[in-house]
């Protein structure tokens, strides 16, 4: 063989003896299990030459002693073994390397993890097991490993409250026994799925003096426990009117209320309770002194609410004081009321009310003009029990204003009567009696524009009952100034009340007058005297409703000096105290005559001229108890013609006119003359041949009285043509 390897054969029969051993020269190495847990080594996987001088048809090399010869398994992980390689050559020359082989496991263990969630338990801690979130390990020598360990984060595995709802990453970790490691990081979530624990009972609330209640959420709170106590959210109060605030609508009732608490991972316990709402605040409550003031029909009203004002917290049950009373005359005065108001809820305070009850009405005046006579003594009165002749109405005036009582006039035109209409008619009533049985027309005044109504009874006026006793009424028609006949009726005597109102409800129509007439001469008077003996004459029929205690006049006692009219003023005093006055004219009359005394008297005609003369105060004397203004005789002096007896009447005129006239008897007496004839007498006959001869003519000596005596004259004469 040259040394370009070309080789020359040739055929001899040669023993060729090779003794030269291969040299096989090896080195140490390194063999890794596979993803099986297996590693294989070649023969030559440590050899690095052989050499030999007869390379060709070299056996081997072949690996000698140990396991498996070329095989390994895990067990042998991480152990070092000597092997021996050798190789032979054709001649059957064996060399042979011993080298280390060490068996490895490089191989990485695959561990999966996945995300977890881990709760915290009753005592607020979580622990995880390293295994907890490793899916699955795979490794080649899976025998031996050392884990799974989570590695990382606070206490590795462990978790308490301040972790809770947040996410960390964890990283698990898998060691084989060649110390490979596998790791996986997965998220672990911290979660509290505890529901807090509370405790509620039953509570109370009171109303405070706004009438208004707040509950705290803990308020009827016993006890709140949780695995994770901090950072919890609450108690809060849930559900019902405004949730935790109460008020007065709400009193005395019983509601079911939640109370929540939420930890800080929401988790949310709660307990329901009952909570009573209750009012325990006393009404403040200031009772009045109040003053009821009657009216003219001697009732007032008061009522009970006006008696007091009240506050509440929440609000006063007015309820049981809508009551009204009505108080007469017989109230006057102060009476206590007490007074307890209570609110809903039965809270109750009370004072007492002062009720006075005031008369300040006066009176109604009425006068009527009069007329007294003098008494023998030159007295008279108009007290009361005085006797005396009331003048006559004929006329009467009025005048409908706000503050007259009203009623619900009826409608009561003409002979029937029926109500309709409401209590707002304003009326005034005139009460009078009448002399006798007549026509009576009673006729309206009328003015432009009000609207009057008249209504006429019989036997008294009732405004509670205005058709009682009802027997004429009439409308006097607005628009007419000019008089105007209302009623027209045959009266027989008795009492009797005409009412003047107004047609239209609260409608003070003003001033009103009517005039009052009669077919036959009958009269109206007002009825006097109010009801009472105490009256003075006059009293017209003045009233009060609380009743009259008092009547007083300016002058009750008349005598000589007040003949003729006089004006009197009558003042009326109620029961209590209120007076009012009204005038009216007393006309004294003095119709007692003069008494005379008379004295007969007997005159004697004096000669001379045949009379005699006397005085009146020869006659008679008079008296009056008001004097005498004149006493007069029909005759004082007698002659001749007198002779005999006289009647004289005598005549006493007092100073008021009173006439008194008596007859006295004055006797005359002539004593009987001396007389004698005369010698001739010349008389002168007129055209008629008549001439009067008479005694005295022809007498001579006492002749006064010769014309009342009788005488015959025979005149003689001789000549036939006398």
């Amino acid at each position: 063989t040259d040394g370009s390897g070309n080789v020359t054969l040739d055929t001899i029969i040669v023993t060729i003896l090779d003794t030269i051993t291969p040299v096989i020269v090896c080195e140490a190495i390194t063999v890794a299990l596979d993803s099986t847990g297996t590693a294989t080594i070649e023969n030559d996987d440590a050899v690095i030459s052989i050499d030999d001088n007869c390379p060709d048809n070299l056996s081997g090399p072949f690996t000698v002693g140990g396991p498996a010869a070329r095989t390994f398994d895990c067990s042998f992980a991480d152990s070092t073994f000597q092997r021996t390689v050798v190789i032979t050559d054709a001649s059957g020359n064996q060399g042979s390397c011993t080298y280390d082989v060490t068996v490895i496991d490089n191989i990485t263990p695959v561990i999966v993890c996945e995300a977890i969630e881990v709760a915290l338990d009753s005592m607020g801690v979580a622990m995880i097991e390293n295994a907890d979130a490793v899916v699955s390990i795979y490794d080649n020598c899976p025998d031996n490993l050392s884990g799974p360990f989570t590695v990382g984060g606070p206490a590795a595995r462990t978790f308490d409250c301040s972790f809770a709802d947040s996410t960390f990453q964890r990283t698990v970790v898998i060691t084989d026994a060649s110390g490979n490691q596998g790791s996986c990081t997965y998220d672990v979530t911290v979660i509290d799925t505890i529901v807090p624990v509370i405790v509620c009972e039953a509570i109370e609330v009171a109303l405070d003096s706004m009438g208004v209640a707040m509950i705290e959420n803990a308020d009827a709170v016993v006890s709140i426990y949780d695995n994770c106590p901090a950072d919890l959210s609450g108690p809060f109060t849930v559900g019902g009117p405004a949730a935790r605030t109460f008020d007065c609508s709400f009193a005395d009732s019983t509601f079911q209320r939640t109370v929540v608490i939420t930890d800080a991972s929401g988790n949310q316990g709660s307990c329901t309770y009952d909570v009573t709402v209750i009012d325990t605040i006393a009404p403040i409550v200031t009772c009045e002194e109040i003053v009821v003031q009657l009216d003219e029909a001697g009732a007032g009203t008061y009522c009970e609410i006006a008696l007091f004002e009240a506050t509440d917290n929440c609000a006063v049950n007015f309820a049981p004081f809508d009551q009204c009373f009505v108080l007469g005359c017989a109230d006057v005065g102060t009476f206590e009321v007490p007074i307890t108001v209570s609110d809903f809820s039965g809270n109750s305070s009370s004072c007492t009310a002062t009720v006075t009850v005031e008369d300040n009405v006066p009176p109604v005046a009425l006068c009527q003009d009069v007329t007294i006579e003098l008494d023998e003594e030159g007295n008279a009165s108009i007290a009361a029990g005085a006797t005396g002749t009331p003048t006559a109405v004929t006329e009467v005036s009025g005048s409908l204003d706000v503050g007259d009582l009203q009623f619900a006039r009826p409608n009561a035109n003409g002979l029937t009567c029926g109500t309709t209409s409401p209590a707002d008619h304003y009326y005034e009533v005139f009460n009078f009696t009448i002399s006798a049985e007549d026509m009576y027309t009673f006729t309206m005044m009328d003015v432009l524009g009000p609207d009057f109504y008249f209504i006429l009874y019989e036997g008294g006026f009732d405004p509670a009952l205005p058709c009682a006793n009802f027997l004429a009424g009439d409308d006097d028609g607005p628009g007419s100034t000019e008089p105007e006949l209302m009623i027209q009726l045959t009266l027989v005597p008795g009492n009797y009340s005409l009412v003047t109102s107004t047609f239209s409800g609260n409608d003070p129509d003003g001033p009103y007058t009517y005039t009052i007439s009669s077919a036959n001469g009958g009269q109206v008077f007002a009825a006097g005297g109010g009801g009472s003996s105490d009256a003075p004459l006059v009293d017209g029929g003045s009233s009060d409703a609380c009743g009259i205690a008092t009547y007083a006049v300016s002058q009750a006692d008349f005598t000589c000096a007040n003949v003729g009219p006089n004006e009197v003023t009558l003042t009326v005093t109620d029961v209590n105290g209120n007076s009012s006055t009204c005038t009216a004219t007393v006309t004294v009359e003095d119709n007692i005559a003069p008494e005379i005394v008379v004295t007969p008297q007997t005159v004697v005609l004096s000669n001379a001229n045949g009379t005699a003369t006397l005085t009146v105060a020869d006659l008679a004397t008079a008296t009056d108890i008001c004097g005498i203004a004149s006493l007069t005789a029909s005759q004082l002096l007698f002659t001749c013609e007198d002779i005999g007896e006289v009647e004289v009447i005598i005549t006493a005129t007092d100073v008021n006119g009173n006439v008194t006239t008596a007859p006295v008897i004055v006797t005359v007496q002539f004593l009987q003359p001396n007389l004698s004839c005369i010698g001739e007498i010349n008389l002168t006959l007129n055209d008629d041949c008549q001439g009067l001869l008479i005694p005295r003519m022809v007498l001579t000596g006492n002749v006064a009285c010769l014309d009342v005596f009788g005488f015959d004259i025979t005149v003689m004469d001789s000549d036939p043509s006398n």
